[in-house]
């Protein structure tokens, strides 16, 4: 029962912040997901990123889904990389740009296709 009102008080959130019922493309702001630490391993830098995991429940007719930003790492040059030129000079020989996708947050989506 409690489940159901926190989808019913989401809903009714989203819809008086829009003022009008969502259409396709719009969205209101999801609770916060849970935070996981991304672990990259020895050959990064930074080695740990955080990212979000968000409630895949749909508050129907809104769906939450995550939305995602690359976040530029570094990455230890394998054999035959090549040398990444946006790098200083100290830097080149051992280690290239990445990206690396991590969710910043939660979003609210209409849910009809």
């Amino acid at each position: 029962m409690a489940e159901m009102e926190t989808r019913l008080d989401l809903m009714r959130y989203c819809l008086l912040k829009k003022g009008r019922l969502l259409q396709e493309g719009s969205s209101c702001t999801c609770p916060p997901g849970k935070e996981i630490v991304l672990d990259l391993g020895n050959g990064f830098y930074p080695r740990f990123l955080s990212t979000f995991e968000c409630d895949s429940i749909a508050y129907l007719p809104l769906l939450c889904s995550s939305f995602s930003y690359n976040v530029q790492v570094l990455r230890r040059r394998e054999k035959g990389d090549p040398l990444d030129q946006t790098l200083p000079e100290s830097l080149k020989s051992s280690w290239k740009f990445v990206n690396i996708p991590v969710n910043v947050g939660c979003t609210c989506n209409n849910n009809i296709s």
